[in-house]
């Protein structure tokens, strides 16, 4: 890395923990903007590892065959369901996800039971 870069970091590590640590004073514009900063952070690198865990999936076991593919598209249309949780007119799709879930489940438990 350059010494730009490096510096860059370094000037950036230390506004982020000064800004986390003015919240011991009072909740401020600042702190606020360091939790922000860090959830949004977070949540941009969580939906790029899991793009890349799919792309992962999709490339090393379901692509190869016909009924994987048909597998796959199905696993992923029941996890967009999930999303339906929070509309209040499509509620009722998310049971759908939830019931496919919590029947999977109990499958597995009492396979192990009998």
């Amino acid at each position: 890395m350059s010494e730009v870069t490096t510096y860059f970091a370094a000037f950036c590590g230390v506004f982020f923990t000064l800004a986390v640590y003015t919240f011991l004073y009072k909740e401020n514009p600042w702190s606020r903007f360091a939790e922000y900063a860090f959830i949004g952070t977070a949540a941009g690198y969580d939906i790029a590892y899991s793009l890349d865990w799919l792309r992962g999936q999709w490339e090393g076991t379901w692509s190869t065959t016909t009924s994987g593919t048909i597998a796959f598209i199905f696993a992923m249309l029941v996890s967009l369901l999930w999303y339906f949780r929070f509309s209040k007119r499509f509620f009722w799709l998310y049971r759908i996800a939830l019931a496919v879930v919590v029947g999977t489940g109990i499958g597995l438990a009492l396979r192990t039971v009998v």
